[in-house]
């Protein structure tokens, strides 16, 4: 099985019918310790959250601690299918030394990653990770757009007020992320802080509106951060490819500037986003494996690294 396979069998949503089954393939998983299907563990974990039975989530545990890669892979709020204070409840009732660092481990990502947290939220999310649903309709009101053409730019500050509002409204609308501009002062001196060194910016164009950012920062040692990726949400999807041009522009100039290595960090809610950068290369990584200089953003949880040298 795999996760294609699983997904065409059971849906991303599964029925209570399905969960013995889905439990059963989890286990396995996790005790084949020569196998390393990381996208496999996490859709299993998905399926069983949105089952929400509070039981299964030590075997979603067991998941997340397999290894240090799916420690990453499997987001903290699978462990809560069936709600953050049900889960902690039921764990203090099972009782035991798991069930005693579950519950600490909880209990120190509450204030970070279960802010205002709802699983409804998060199921539309991985409807969207995984494709179930189509989000990435090109369409403005009524009106559906003609393929406008896009062009991919190096930022000049003619463009500043229309990268800030962009980048404010998909963070503080859409993702309901509490932050400011004041908060990013980067955005006010964007020539200065990143286009200098190894680093750039670059905006997506559709006449003559920004719908799309992308920066490299120089953080030395030929290294680069990738940060203030963004695409309104009209222009995301296939048809478009705006993502993927932006990144590519990225890889280009990091291979132009014999950049060895990129880092990201982005946050839990922009699920869509994770899978978007698994399948261009990027692996994720903990907080503690970021080289020194990288600028970790207060809402940053999670962290990824491009893994093939670019120089």
């Amino acid at each position: 099985m795999n996760e294609e396979k699983v997904l065409e069998e059971f849906g991303l949503e599964p029925g209570s019918r399905d969960r013995e089954r889905i439990r059963t393939l989890l286990q396995q998983e996790i005790d084949n310790s020569s196998t390393r299907d990381n996208d496999y563990l996490r859709i299993l974990c998905v399926m069983l959250f949105a089952i929400g039975h509070v039981e299964d989530t030590q075997l979603i545990w067991q998941a997340k601690r397999k290894n240090q890669d799916t420690g990453s892979y499997v987001d903290v709020q699978l462990l809560c299918g069936a709600g953050f204070e049900d889960t902690i409840t039921y764990l203090e009732q099972w009782g035991g030394q798991q069930a005693e660092k579950q519950i600490q481990y909880l209990r120190q990502c509450e204030p970070y990653d279960f802010v205002d947290f709802s699983k409804e939220e998060w199921i539309a999310q991985y409807q969207q990770y995984y494709g179930v649903i189509e989000v990435n309709e090109i369409v403005q009101g009524e009106q559906i757009m003609n393929n406008p053409t896009i062009n991919i730019q190096e930022y000049t500050a003619e463009y500043q007020s229309q990268v800030i509002r962009l980048i404010l409204q998909i963070q503080q609308q859409e993702y309901q992320i509490s932050i400011t501009g004041e908060d990013q002062p980067d955005l006010l001196e964007i020539e200065t802080f990143y286009q200098k060194g190894i680093g750039n910016f670059w905006i997506a164009l559709a006449n003559d509106e920004v719908v799309g950012t992308i920066a490299l920062l120089d953080i030395g040692e030929e290294q680069a951060a990738l940060r203030k990726m963004f695409v309104a949400k009209n222009y995301r999807g296939q048809e478009l490819q705006v993502s993927r041009r932006l990144l590519y522009q990225a890889f280009q100039w990091a291979k132009e500037m014999a950049v060895h290595d990129i880092y990201l960090g982005t946050t839990q809610q922009f699920v869509a986003a994770h899978r978007f950068y698994e399948k261009n290369g990027f692996v994720s990584v903990t907080r503690e494996a970021l080289p020194d200089a990288f600028p970790v953003m207060k809402v940053d949880s999670k962290f990824y690294h491009h893994t093939t040298p670019f120089a």
